[in-house]
């Protein structure tokens, strides 16, 4: 089915997940790009508006509050980026991913004066292990608690989308990396580790896979190139295309810092629990006109460099 996305003048959009990382980017480049359009931002947590016009603490597994504010706010667009991750609990990972995925559908299309888009942000964590590019086409399911229940989440969504007459599309994501990553994840805690001061030695874990990193920056212009353009009911890698062994990412941020900083790596991948590449294939994100802006390099020198003017 074509696009019906569509770039309208004006209108709602609501971001879920809107005090996190991803947010704070695609809510920017929302209002440069569509200035006059009314952003509400929905998390559990109280945060800064920032770019939005409005913002509401919301639990997205609330079907009442969720269903009132759509009814006094109907969105036109919904980028859908609140998740549960680990180290959540199993109960979490499968109450908002899956149950928050759907109560979001349902309450959006009861409210909504015509017809509305959702983009779902998946994960790359839905696929196996591959020693190929991995494209949209490949068998899907996880291979840990959290991959199934992005799994899920996509199958619910699609599903709950046909069944009330939502426009759903998929944004299947893979490493995102980029300045402010938060120190959960490895980039972020190798990043403030290399810019703190009196450090000299950072402790890992295993480094040893191939990972597919994406610029945050580059990840929300391919959110808003799949809401205007994708087909309805569609799937889209977000990815660089390149993989790159995890190892090699966090030798680069170091000498990227000046150096001076050991890595000390221990243990060993978890079998069945991660794969030891993943490396996506952008081919139908380009499709719609996208293409990367940012390099690994380029990537990891505007961390350094985000890190040292807020440390």
């Amino acid at each position: 089915m074509p696009d019906s996305g569509g770039n309208p003048t004006t209108g709602t959009v609501w971001i879920t997940g809107a005090a996190g990382f991803s947010a704070r980017y695609l809510a920017t480049l929302l209002r440069r790009e569509h200035p006059t359009w009314h952003m509400i931002g929905l998390d559990r947590s109280p945060a800064d508006r920032g770019d939005l016009d409005a913002y509401h603490s919301i639990d997205i597994t609330d079907f009442q509050r969720v269903k009132e504010l759509a009814q006094a706010a109907p969105p036109r667009w919904v980028f859908h980026l609140a998740a549960a991750i680990p180290p959540a609990t199993e109960e979490a990972l499968w109450h908002v991913n899956v149950g928050g995925t759907r109560v979001l559908i349902e309450a959006v299309a009861g409210g909504a004066a015509e017809r509305v888009r959702v983009l779902v942000t998946s994960s790359a964590a839905v696929y196996g292990e591959s020693m190929v590019q991995i494209n949209e086409g490949a068998r899907a399911c996880g291979i840990n608690t959290y991959g199934r229940s992005k799994w899920a989440q996509e199958l619910v969504a699609l599903a709950a989308g046909r069944e009330f007459g939502v426009d759903v599309v998929i944004a299947r994501t893979f490493n995102l990396i980029g300045p402010g990553l938060p120190e959960r994840l490895l980039a972020g805690a190798v990043c403030a580790q290399c810019i703190r001061s009196g450090a000299k030695r950072i402790r890992v874990g295993d480094l040893s896979a191939f990972r597919d990193f994406i610029d945050i920056r580059d990840a929300v212009e391919a959110y808003c190139r799949i809401v205007q353009q994708g087909r309805t009911h569609g799937i889209y890698n977000v990815c660089s295309g390149r993989a790159t062994r995890v190892r090699t990412m966090v030798g680069q941020l170091i000498k990227l810092a000046g150096g001076g900083l050991s890595v000390e790596e221990s243990g060993s991948r978890s079998k069945g629990r991660e794969v030891a590449r993943s490396w996506g294939d952008n081919s139908q994100l380009k499709a719609l006109g996208w293409q990367p802006s940012f390099s690994l390099r380029r990537s990891l020198k505007d961390m350094l460099e985000h890190s040292s003017n807020h440390s």
